[in-house]
């Protein structure tokens, strides 16, 4: 396990994450801003990013009367999306992510399970504060989620 000094090594751009296609079996990076925080503690070794990827996005369409249908996202609604993550990230010192790519963790969807349970843990523990959530991110290891081969 590495220590807390050995993680605070940033990453310092996102093209670091770049690469010709996304690993076969790896899972898609949620589009929220929190999930962009925990792609970029993670770092290129275990996220990836591609423009091949990339894939069309729909939203779900609901009536006040329950009637229920997916259309594809305008590109109002992408802006909107693609705004609001890079927010999030620059409240926490991390340069805006590229858009129009594709994103995916480079492990299983198990393994993706019980990443997601322990930064929630340590999420519980932290303060509302950004800085200190970003802190407590740091700790968790980035050695225990290794890339599928």
């Amino acid at each position: 396990m590495l220590g807390h000094r050995e993680l605070c090594v940033p990453v310092t751009d996102w093209a670091d994450f770049l690469r010709p296609a996304l690993p076969t079996g790896g899972v898609e990076v949620p589009e929220n801003g929190h999930a962009f925080l925990v792609a970029w503690l993670l770092g290129p070794k275990r996220v990836h990013a591609s423009a091949s990827g990339a894939v069309r996005r729909f939203v779900e369409v609901t009536t006040s009367d329950g009637e229920r249908w997916a259309e594809p996202r305008t590109p109002y609604d992408q802006a909107v999306i693609d705004d609001s993550i890079n927010g999030y990230l620059a409240e926490a010192g991390i340069p805006p992510r590229p858009k129009r790519l594709a994103w995916a963790f480079t492990f299983s969807v198990d393994v993706e399970t019980e990443m997601w349970e322990r930064v929630n843990s340590v999420l519980k523990t932290a303060n509302d504060v950004m800085a200190d959530t970003h802190l407590r991110l740091l700790d968790l290891s980035r050695d225990q989620w290794e890339p599928r081969p």
